[in-house]
C-alpha cells in the first residue's frame, strides 16, 4: 500500500496531520542531501533492468525529481516536485520558467520541447507530474526571436 492509500484510510484528522508531518519531515531529510539548483544523476533500481517502460535516467535536485524516458524517437522528461500536498499528492505548481531551466540544466538547451495536452478520452492523470517531449528537429510552429 502506498502512502496516499494509507492516508485515505485514516479517518481521524489529527492522525492524518501527524502522518503528513512525518512524511514531509522524511522527504525534507532525504531531499537535503541534494543541491538546491543543480541536478544529480541517481542510479536506477535493479528492478528497472530490461523494462522498456522504465526511465533511462533519473535526476534529483533538492526540489525536483526528473525521470528521463525514451519514447520511440523522442526523449520525455517527467518532472515533479519533491514535496507533498495535504492529500499526499506531489505538490503542484511548476512554472514555465522552472521547466525551461530544468530542460536546459539536463543538457537540452539547444532543443525545442513540447508539453502536450491530449484529447479528454486519452487523459492519464495519476500524479502532479509535468511531461516535456524533447524534439530532435526544431518545431516549425515555435515562436522564435527575430
Amino acid at each position: 500500500m502506498n502512502f496516499k492509500e494509507h492516508l485515505s484510510k485514516i479517518q481521524n484528522q489529527k492522525e492524518k496531520k501527524v502522518a503528513l508531518k512525518e512524511l514531509r519531515k522524511h522527504i525534507q531529510k532525504e531531499s537535503s542531501v541534494f543541491p538546491l539548483n543543480e541536478f544529480v544523476s541517481i542510479a536506477l533500481p535493479e528492478r528497472y533492468e530490461g523494462n522498456p517502460q522504465a526511465p533511462i535516467e533519473v535526476y534529483r535536485s533538492r526540489n525536483y525529481l526528473v525521470q528521463v524516458y525514451r519514447e520511440k524517437n523522442l526523449i520525455r522528461l517527467s518532472v515533479n516536485r519533491t514535496d507533498i500536498d495535504d492529500n499526499g499528492e506531489w505538490l503542484d505548481g511548476i512554472s514555465w520558467d522552472t521547466l525551461q531551466q530544468i530542460k536546459n540544466k539536463l543538457g537540452y538547451a539547444d532543443k525545442d520541447a513540447i508539453e502536450a495536452y491530449p484529447k479528454e478520452s486519452d487523459v492519464i492523470n495519476v500524479a502532479n507530474i509535468r511531461h516535456l517531449f524533447i524534439m530532435d528537429e526544431p518545431v516549425s510552429f515555435m515562436w522564435r526571436k527575430t
